[in-house]
C-alpha cells in the first residue's frame, strides 16, 4: 500500500469512524485474541498495527509494526508505516532512521525523503535536516521533485 492511499484510508477511517471508535477498539481486541493464537503472524501484526494507528495510539502501531520486522526481517528496511507511527509517537530519530533504511530499499521515492527531513527537523534543527537530505539520481512522481527543492531551500 503506497503512503498516500495510507493516509488517504486514515482520513476516510477518521472520518467515517469519528463517532464509533469503539469499532476499532473492537477490531484490536479480536486482533488481538487471534494473535495470541498465531503469534507468528505478520499480516494480524499489520491489520492490529493499522487499526491502532487509525485510533491516534502510534505507539502501539510501532510496537505492532516492530513485531512484523522481527518476525520476517526481510520488512525492517521496507517498512515505511513504522517511521509515519513513530513520527507520530515522537520518536523522531527512530522514525528518521527508518526512512533512511527504507531509502535502501526505494530509492526514487521522494516522498520517504521529505518524511525524514521532517523527522530530523523535529529532532535536530532546520540545518542537521537539509545537511541530512538524501540525495536522489533519478526524478520522482510530480509534486514531490519540487517539493523536495522546497525542503532543500532552492525554492521559496
Amino acid at each position: 500500500m503506497s503512503r498516500l492511499v495510507f493516509c488517504i484510508a486514515v482520513l476516510v477511517a477518521i472520518r467515517g469512524y469519528a463517532d464509533d471508535r469503539s469499532t476499532w477498539f473492537a477490531e484490536v481486541t479480536r486482533l488481538t485474541a487471534q494473535i495470541e493464537k498465531t503469534p507468528g503472524s505478520v499480516d494480524l501484526y499489520s491489520q492490529r498495527g493499522d487499526r491502532n494507528f487509525f485510533l491516534g495510539n502510534f505507539a502501539a502501531a510501532a510496537a505492532d509494526y516492530d513485531r512484523m520486522a522481527t518476525i520476517n526481517t526481510a520488512l525492517e528496511s521496507e517498512h515505511w508505516r513504522r517511521g509515519i507511527a513513530w513520527f507520530y509517537a515522537g520518536e523522531y530519530e527512530k522514525a528518521a532512521n527508518q526512512f533512511e533504511q527504507y531509502h535502501s530499499f526505494d530509492n526514487v521515492d521522494r516522498e520517504n525523503g521529505i518524511w525524514r527531513y521532517l523527522c530530523q527537523r523535529k529532532a535536530y534543527g532546520l540545518e542537521k535536516a537539509r545537511e541530512g537530505l538524501l540525495k536522489y539520481e533519478k526524478d520522482d512522481r510530480e509534486p514531490f521533485g519540487d517539493v523536495y527543492q522546497l525542503f532543500q531551500g532552492k525554492l521559496t
